[in-house]
């Protein structure tokens, strides 16, 4: 059976008031199971919350039933009292009234259109009109008892304009007092967190030990793992010493090689883009190349993922490693058999060897 919801978030985690301009109120009818409600971040005039938690006042409304008066001009013994006969369980409900609990809201407020119903006052504060009640709404949580006087207003005789906010408080408008039976209340907290986007940056390299003099091309890749999208993303990724830059292509976005800076732009939610640098390797002295995110929006915060790096080490042989051991050969001898053996031995290190055979009678 369906029935009405109450989500107070509160700004202060103390006051609970639903019109409470900080605070965001949240009703409506939803059936029995699990159930989502929409909220878009903002308090009940459209201010966004900030980052940070909150608490969170929920409860269903069970029975609610409504007593409108209209143009009743002067209640001066407060009422009308509300008694629930049959509670479920026979316990009243918890609230401050017991069995005779009740609701009211006499101040001004605002509907779902944006009209502020008693125009011209500034919401939450009393609606017009003389002799309001002392009390100008019950506690929105745990209500009053409408046995009481707490909400009498008006003057013993009189009051009766037929004007608007002339009169006695009752006076030409309408005024409701309302009930229900609360199911069990929860308060939780809610997290407000910042946007996020976060920014992977991987590199690899197409040789990482060539032959000296020779090209190899580093591909760069930036990667949004979400879970928001990103603008302003940029990538810096300058060509060390021992390394002459040749072309850059990428697949989005544009590479300056003066300064390094590879200007991504925007990158959705599990969006790519990749960086082909394509550069002369000088010498044989190890050189690390690396990429690093340097922009973008939103905050990114895994700074972990954020800059990787590849390191190539140019080769005085051609195809084979940097082994720091200058190749040999023997001198060229007509009728001389030139050998060449490699020789791994146990320390890892591979020693290119040459070997001459004479020819017989020699």
């Amino acid at each position: 059976m369906p029935g009405v919801y109450d989500i107070v978030i509160s700004r202060d985690g103390i006051n609970f008031d639903p019109t409470l301009s900080t605070n965001r109120s949240l009703r409506g009818v939803r059936g029995a199971g699990a159930q989502t409600v929409t909220w878009n971040g903002q308090d009940n005039v459209g201010t966004a919350f900030p980052v940070g938690t909150y608490t969170v006042h929920a409860a269903f409304h069970g029975g609610e039933y409504h007593f409108p008066m209209i143009d009743v001009e002067n209640d001066t013994q407060g009422g009308p009292t509300i008694t629930l006969l049959n509670p479920p369980g026979g316990v009243c409900p918890a609230l401050t009234g017991g069995c005779s609990s009740g609701f009211y809201d006499d101040r001004a407020y605002q509907t779902l259109s944006g009209t502020v119903v008693d125009a011209g006052n500034t919401v939450g504060n009393v609606l017009c009109g003389n002799n309001p009640p002392a009390t100008t709404a019950a506690n929105p949580i745990s209500g009053f008892n409408t046995s009481s006087a707490q909400r009498a207003f008006g003057t013993g005789a009189g009051g009766n304009t037929n004007v608007p906010c002339t009169g006695a408080f009752g006076d030409a408008k309408g005024l409701d007092t309302w009930t229900y039976y609360p199911s069990n209340t929860v308060l939780t907290p809610l997290v407000i967190v910042a946007t996020a986007a976060d920014i992977r940056v991987t590199k690899t390299v197409s040789d990482p030990t060539p032959a000296a003099g020779t090209n190899v091309t580093f591909t760069v890749t930036a990667t949004n793992l979400g879970p928001n999208n990103a603008t302003g993303v940029q990538v810096t990724d300058p060509v060390p010493a021992g390394l002459t830059f040749v072309s850059a292509s990428a697949s989005q976005g544009t590479y300056t090689s003066g300064t390094g800076l590879w200007d991504i732009g925007a990158l959705v939610n599990g969006a790519s883009a990749t960086l082909q640098l394509t550069v002369t390797v000088n010498g044989t002295t190890p050189v690390t190349n690396t990429a690093t995110r340097t922009a973008g929006t939103p905050t990114d915060f895994d700074p972990a993922n954020d800059s990787a790096s590849s390191i190539v080490t140019g080769s005085t042989t051609p195809g084979l490693p940097n082994t720091g051991v200058q190749p040999t050969s023997g001198p060229s001898l007509e009728g001389w058999l030139p050998w060449l053996l490699l020789v791994t031995v146990l320390l890892g290190v591979t020693l290119p060897i040459s070997f001459r055979r004479r020819r017989r009678g020699d």
